[in-house]
């Protein structure tokens, strides 16, 4: 019967019953081969099947023909697919751990199951670590992180990862491998421990390790810690067995400065001035790259060492208007600062100023107590003071010698010249400050200036009044009248 006809048979046939569709399967005698395009793959990961189907005569079947493919577990999509060419197709997706015998059939055909390891049974590599890799002494937390990668070198996600600890406590004994193949737990401890991790029947352990602090010890070679003198302090720092290394030594002088040493290794000295006294706690510090610190501490005792100052020569008691000396003495103290300056002062007047001591002197110019005050300062601001006391008394008062020299017959008149000689001497020690003739019976000066001399007017008459002051240097002043012949 040709082809037409049995096409024509059929359609009468199904025209005349009921017709159900059957699926189109391979014919007796084809044979399936199947494959898969990876031999592992990660929980929610998928891998491509592939069956071929040929018939005993070594062709494809027809187009359509239906190909079923199986798990025990996992998701298959589609679970039954046509051939196009004798190929069908179809995508694997993992859903739990193990090993998935994967088939295909159609008809009587059956492939060979393949096999297809998903997340840890998939699992070859596993690495642990931690971050970071150590704890301080005196403990801390760490993240464990484990890795884990197919056969093919391939990171392995959405597998769960089992851990343990043989000391401390972890965050979680599961975790759940990242894109990156990475699953992540916290690790916290106060020793040395081993955290295992174990996907399927791969294992691996890290231990993290424990990393003592460094050590710092500090001393001072200064005997007598003094204010505005530089004490000298030695810090000394170790580093550990497996310790890490120094970053940084720094002290604190606990008077608000801070010093910086880098990362020394060995003995350094290190200076400070304090510019208060009292007691002070010097605290080194040595800091290490694993963040540890390790400390050593002094107390020591500054004192305010004082400088001394003292006034010789002056004399207790002196005269208006004379000039007084002395003679200033400072010395600093023994182990204190050296001296800054040393000044006299009298009547708040600076007569002395030098860096030492030294002679001074000062006109005492009217009568009365005079304080001589001296002051020694420090390079710490430590001051020292002494005084002295000079009482003045009133000297004699100064002499005048005043005449009428011109000789006039009658009396003189006004209008004609009257020559007159005037001279004053003031007590010892002072001297002539201003000398002034005035004519009482006008008020007109006839005469001012510094010391004695002559002088003519002639606007005098006989009966009338000159009067002469001097005045000496201590302000002491003497009159006489001087009456015209």
């Amino acid at each position: 019967m040709s082809r037409f006809c049995y096409l024509l048979v059929l359609l009468i046939a199904c025209s005349s019953w009921a017709c159900e569709k059957v699926p189109l399967t391979s014919p007796t005698g084809s044979t399936i081969t199947l494959s898969v395009d990876k031999t592992s793959v990660p929980i929610g990961g998928t891998a491509t099947l592939t069956a071929v189907v040929t018939e005993s005569s070594g062709t494809a079947p027809q187009n359509g023909t239906m190909v079923t493919f199986s798990a025990p577990f996992g998701t298959i999509s589609p679970q039954e697919a046509a051939t196009v060419g004798g190929i069908a197709r179809a995508t694997y997706t993992g859903t739990t751990s193990g090993t998935a015998k994967v088939s295909a059939f159609s008809g009587a055909a059956k492939a060979t199951e393949v096999e297809l390891k998903v997340g840890g049974a998939a699992a070859e590599r596993i690495t642990v670590r931690t971050e970071p890799a150590t704890i301080p002494q005196t403990g801390g937390t760490v993240t464990v992180i484990a890795n884990v990668q197919d056969v093919g070198g391939a990171a392995l996600p959405n597998t769960p990862v089992n851990f343990s600890v043989d000391h401390g406590t972890l965050s979680s004994n599961t975790g759940i491998t990242d894109a990156n193949g990475e699953a992540r737990i916290r690790l916290n401890t106060t020793r040395a421990s081993k955290v295992t991790a174990n996907v399927g029947a791969k294992t691996s352990d890290f231990t993290v390790a424990v990393v003592a602090a460094p050590t710092v010890a500090i001393t001072s070679s200064t005997t007598t810690p003094a204010v505005g003198v530089a004490v000298t302090f030695s810090v000394t720092p170790t580093v550990p067995t497996g310790g890490g290394p120094l970053q940084n030594v720094s002290v604190n002088f606990g008077d608000g400065n801070t010093r910086n040493l880098g990362n020394v290794t060995g003995q350094t000295a290190v200076v400070n001035t304090f510019t208060s006294p009292g007691v002070y706690t010097v605290v080194a510090t040595a800091s290490d790259a694993t963040g540890q610190t390790g400390t050593g501490a002094i107390a020591i005792n500054v004192q305010r060492l004082m400088p001394t100052v003292s006034i010789a020569g002056l004399p207790s008691t002196a005269t208006a208007g004379t000039t007084v000396s002395g003679t200033v003495t400072a010395t600093a103290a023994t182990g204190g600062p050296a001296l800054q300056n040393v000044q006299v002062l009298q009547g708040g007047t600076v007569i002395y100023s030098g860096t030492g001591g030294g002679g001074f002197s000062r006109q005492l110019s009217s009568p009365g107590t005079y304080t001589f005050q001296a002051t020694a300062t420090d390079v710490a601001g430590t001051q020292a003071t002494t005084s002295a006391i000079v009482v003045v008394g009133s000297g004699s008062a100064p002499t005048i010698t005043f005449s009428q020299t011109s000789s006039t017959t009658p009396a003189a008149v006004i209008g004609t010249n009257e020559s007159f000689s005037i001279s004053a001497t003031a007590a010892t020690g002072l001297t002539v400050r201003s000398v002034s003739v005035v004519l009482v019976r006008t008020g007109d000066t006839l005469y001012n200036q510094t010391g004695g001399g002559t002088f003519a007017t002639n606007n005098v008459q006989a009966g009338d009044v000159l009067r002469a002051t001097v005045t000496d240097s201590a302000g002491t002043a003497s009159t006489f009248d001087l009456i015209v012949q």
